[in-house]
């Protein structure tokens, strides 16, 4: 008997996605449905809704009703020059991958965002639980600094605020 492990990675990962599962993202590779999985592992938004997955909620909170912006957390207009800047740095195959990583990292840095504050609190009312699933729940990320590619796992840091 074969021991086979379910997932669900990154888009990054692959190039298409399951049919009949619009709007998911294309690297959902699972047998049953990505709440299924055994490991989940993604990146940037995927990360909230794999976490949600991971810890059982309901992904209709990902629709929450229109709320009052708290004052100062309001985001900025979309800097469309920002964005092609990006897509420029993370398609040129001169640079090194971690190299492109930085570049991209120097310009999150310098855009205008809402604040740290105001960001924790907004993915935390979309994932309530407070301690990391059972099942295997693996956020990547970057390290702006170096360019390395990181991985949070249980019990690095808590899912979200105390």
């Amino acid at each position: 008997m074969t021991n086979t492990t379910r997932g669900w990675s990154s888009a990054a990962e692959e190039s298409s996605g399951p049919p009949g599962w619009p709007g998911l993202p294309a690297g959902c590779v699972v047998w049953g449905g990505p709440g299924d999985a055994d490991v989940i592992r993604r990146t940037s938004a995927g990360a909230i809704v794999g976490t949600m997955l991971a810890t059982g909620q309901d992904l209709e909170l990902l629709d929450p009703p229109a709320r009052q912006a708290d004052k100062g957390d309001s985001a900025p207009e979309p800097d469309p020059g920002r964005l092609t800047e990006v897509f420029a740095v993370l398609r040129d195959t001169s640079l090194e991958p971690a190299d492109a990583r930085r570049r991209v990292g120097r310009l999150a840095l310098a855009a205008e965002t809402i604040t740290e504050q105001a960001h924790v609190a907004g993915i935390s009312t979309l994932i309530i639980a407070r301690a990391w699933p059972d099942r295997e729940l693996l956020v990547t990320a970057v390290d702006i600094e170096t360019g390395e590619l990181k991985v949070w796992t249980a019990p690095v840091a808590p899912l979200r605020p105390p």
